[in-house]
């Protein structure tokens, strides 16, 4: 059996089964042989090498369990693990027999239901329909329902085998702190439902295992893989039944072997007729070998270096360590390549700060000073961010657009106001220079200006209780200026209360101007009154007509101010009086 695929010179080329492992069916290849920062796709399955054991390993558990969490650190190569290497084995191993599998992916932020019911939506061949989404949203929340059974409601799905993917599954626990709690717990219910106890148990210790449940012949066959970062492990005891699950089920991806790297590495170029010789390959292993991003690093420096080669030749591609400038490391290549993005879609200072602020809204940071992805909305993107739409859309696909995959969806996919956009990994901000600089970088720019938010909070609430504790007239200029470049929605990531802020600094504006025309005043009087007394004095020692008269306007002038100076006094113990009404109300 064949498949189509493409030469290095972009010509159309024949992979036979002979040319790849046993187990893989024809496929067309992808359009280069690294994918760069981003996962593997599904679609990617021929040019993923090195991680076969690793594949056979989840499956097999799938196989016993039903369910298996998956988690590694970052840059370990969970997600492709599972999209390129599990999905598409399972699809072939079950076309082969005849069996048809049905496999979906998801990942928890923005709402876990809506995004699982969009996927079984899509599966019954009504993508995009609210309605029926909202439907099947509504058979998860029934009693008793699981996934099986919810499935098993589904046009085409009934008795049939299905594999979810839940990737990036830590980013349940931020819409549980952020948006639901009890749509959290729902989803992890609906999850560990799906666990097969009886292959656990032990028939010498706990007797014979109980017969297993009747099974309705219309439910699907779930299977679930979950991929999370070893760092959230922590975080799964806030549920219950979850560690428990995790104990059960999970899955540590190991590190990969010397050999597998070079597979992984070497292989891919050889599909395309091409070769990376053992010099660099062994230069790139040690530059990243056992440090975070060591995957994505390394796929994502052999991308350019396949396309600098390209670019330059139409004959069989090479890939040596000449290309690799001295001193150069495969950091200070993303690094230099996310520059570059910029430089084309941000020429100017203005088109520069929008992209700091798309990038910036894109990021948080953890109680443990630890930088993590933020997924956003397109719509809650642009609000944050401060951005024109359009001039957001055009900032997004130039960093997503066909071998940058710095942001996600990738370019062939529509941006709408609901699509989710997020960071392609997180080797970007770890490594590109702007935002990981540790004296001026993006990152540290969001950090101080959520503390000086959150200071400013304070203050805040700290005036709403003693009306007294106003800003000084140079520091609610200075906040002012501050706040122009911000919004209201950029606010609520660090404690909101925009509209308490804002009072704060509408009354310290006005006490700043009442102190102004007070001093005003009160020096316009003293210097009246300093004229006064010179006339009182050349009155006392003179009888000219024109000198009394002189006194005489200028003590009505300066009782005139006295008079205005009072009523500005009046006028604030009256604001005073309101203002403690607003904080107490």
């Amino acid at each position: 059996m064949a498949g189509q695929g493409r030469s290095p010179t972009g010509a159309a080329v024949t992979v036979t089964t002979t040319e790849l492992p046993a187990n893989l069916l024809s496929a067309t290849l992808p359009k280069r042989p690294y994918p760069g920062l981003r996962p593997f796709e599904e679609k990617e399955w021929m040019i993923f090498f090195g991680r076969e054991k690793m594949t056979a390993d989840v499956i097999e558990r799938l196989a016993r369990q039903r369910l298996v969490f998956i988690h590694g650190a970052s840059g370990s190569g969970k997600s492709s693990l599972v999209r390129a290497g599990v999905l598409p084995k399972l699809a072939r191993q079950h076309l082969r027999h005849g069996e048809a599998w049905h496999p979906c992916t998801m990942r928890p932020s923005g709402g876990p239901l809506w995004n699982l019911a969009q996927e079984f939506a899509r599966l019954e061949g009504r993508p995009g329909e609210s309605a029926r989404v909202d439907e099947i949203v509504r058979l998860f929340a029934r009693r008793g329902a699981t996934l099986a059974s919810v499935a098993g409601e589904i046009e085409g799905l009934a008795g049939k085998r299905l594999c979810i993917l839940v990737d990036q599954f830590e980013e349940l626990f931020r819409f549980e702190r952020e948006i639901s709690r009890e749509e959290a717990e729902l989803f992890i219910d609906l999850l560990i439902g799906e666990i097969d106890t009886t292959s656990e148990l032990d028939e010498d210790e706990f007797g014979p295992p109980a017969p297993p449940a009747p099974v309705n012949e219309r439910h699907a066959k779930v299977h679930i893989a979950i991929t999370m970062r070893s760092e959230s492990l922590g975080e799964c005891t806030r549920f219950d039944g979850l560690a428990e699950a995790i104990n059960r089920t999970q899955y540590l991806v190991p590190r990969m072997s010397r050999e597998a790297l070079l597979r992984a590495i070497q292989r891919p170029a050889q599909i395309y007729g091409g070769e990376v010789t053992i010099e660099l390959a062994e230069r790139l292993i040690a530059e990243v070998r056992g440090r975070e991003d060591e995957l994505p690093l390394i796929q994502h420096g052999l991308m350019l270096l396949w396309n600098t080669a390209l670019a330059k030749s139409n004959e069989k591609i090479n890939l040596d360590v000449g290309l690799l400038d001295k001193g150069v490391s495969l950091a200070s290549l993303l690094s230099n390549h996310a520059d570059e993005i910029m430089v084309t879609v941000a020429p100017d200072l203005r088109r520069s700060r929008a992209v700091e602020n798309l990038f910036r809204a894109l990021i948080e940071q953890t109680a443990k000073k630890q930088a993590i992805r933020r997924p956003q909305q397109f719509k809650e993107l642009a609000a944050i961010s401060n951005v024109d739409t359009q001039e957001l859309r055009t900032i997004i696909d130039a960093f997503r657009k066909d071998g940058v995959s710095f942001l996600t969806p990738p370019i062939s996919t529509e941006i709408k106001d609901e699509t989710t956009i997020d960071i392609g990994h997180e080797a970007l901000f770890r490594c590109w220079k702007k935002i990981s600089d540790q004296k001026d970088g993006w990152l540290k720019r969001e950090t101080e200006d959520g503390i000086l938010w959150n200071l400013l909070l304070a203050e805040a609430m700290d005036f709403a209780t003693n009306p007294k504790r106003v800003l000084s007239h140079a520091k609610v200029q200075d906040v002012n200026r501050w706040l122009a470049r911000k919004t209201k929605p950029w606010c609520n990531r660090y404690g909101g209360n925009w509209d308490l802020v804002d009072t704060l600094l509408k009354v310290s504006g006005r006490e700043a101007s009442y102190m102004r025309d007070v001093n005003a005043f009160a020096t316009v009087a003293v210097l009246l009154l300093i004229i006064t007394s010179c006339w009182i004095i050349s009155y006392i020692f003179s009888e000219n007509m024109l000198l009394i008269v002189i006194f005489f306007i200028s003590t009505c002038i300066f009782f005139f101010f006295c008079v205005i100076l009072g009523f500005i006094v009046l006028t604030k113990k009256i604001n005073k009086f309101r203002v403690r009404g607003f904080s107490r109300n």
